[in-house]
């Protein structure tokens, strides 16, 4: 979460996300890591030790990413948006979640 995708390959792809995170917002960075999480869930449930699996995590595809993304934007609660958004900045957020 902390290097924004930066150390998952290919490049390219951790560019197009950073091109989305700058235009919609840094917030979004977590639920971006949860649309990776759930495009790769059936792999995840696969595994008798998924957690080799997610030291490395497969190559990024920025646009199933960013599609995923968005529409889980449009699942979340107003008020629970509202705390994604603050988060980075408010210190107040872990608090009230």
């Amino acid at each position: 979460v902390l290097t924004l995708c930066a150390c998952t390959p290919p490049l390219e792809e951790a560019m197009q996300l950073w091109d989305f995170l700058l235009a919609w917002g840094i917030h979004l960075n977590i639920i971006c890591i949860i649309a990776q999480m759930y495009l790769i869930r059936d792999d995840l449930m696969k595994q008798s030790s998924p957690m080799k699996m997610l030291r490395i995590f497969p190559e990024l595809k920025a646009v199933k990413i960013i599609r995923e993304t968005i529409r889980m934007i449009k699942l979340l609660p107003d008020g629970l948006y509202d705390l994604l958004v603050r988060h980075p900045y408010d210190p107040t957020v872990a608090d009230q979640i």
